[in-house]
């Protein structure tokens, strides 16, 4: 693996009520993505391991649903990881429209942030809901979220 590809971020969800939720504990073990509360959950960073900075940190209103992924560049003949780019922001129906706020957090640590994903393009494309996301989400905000 090169080292643009290693996992440099780890994330914090920062609840209503003060309490966090860190990706890795003290002890070496992962929490889940999964395992965030998102009906509690009013901030969400994304820290420099290696430093335990905030690299990036997006402050939820509420009605704002959280969007987060990483997405990995890998090798068609190794199948070794090249590089990974972290995707965080948010999501809204407002009014019946789809408002999204996303930002890319690469490798050498520049952000790119766009209002909404860029269907068609080799990087800013959507998401794929996963499991426990489709829940809090209309099918009708579905299909706006994919174009």
């Amino acid at each position: 693996m090169s080292d643009l590809a290693r996992d440099w971020l780890e994330w914090v969800a920062v609840y209503n009520d003060g309490s966090i939720l860190r990706q890795f504990n003290d002890d070496g073990t992962e929490n889940r993505y999964g395992d965030i509360d998102r009906k509690r959950l009013s901030e969400f960073h994304l820290v420099a391991r290696d430093e335990d900075r905030i690299v990036l940190a997006y402050a939820l209103e509420p009605g704002q649903r959280l969007i987060y992924r990483k997405r990995y560049s890998m090798s068609g003949i190794t199948g070794e990881k090249n590089w990974v780019i972290y995707i965080v922001g948010w999501q809204q129906t407002i009014n019946g429209k789809n408002i999204q706020n996303v930002s890319f957090i690469f490798p050498d640590g520049s952000i790119i942030n766009l209002p909404r994903f860029r269907e068609n393009h080799p990087l800013f494309y959507s998401i794929q809901f996963i499991d426990g996301e489709e829940v809090e989400v209309e099918e009708a905000e579905l299909n706006d979220l994919q174009t």
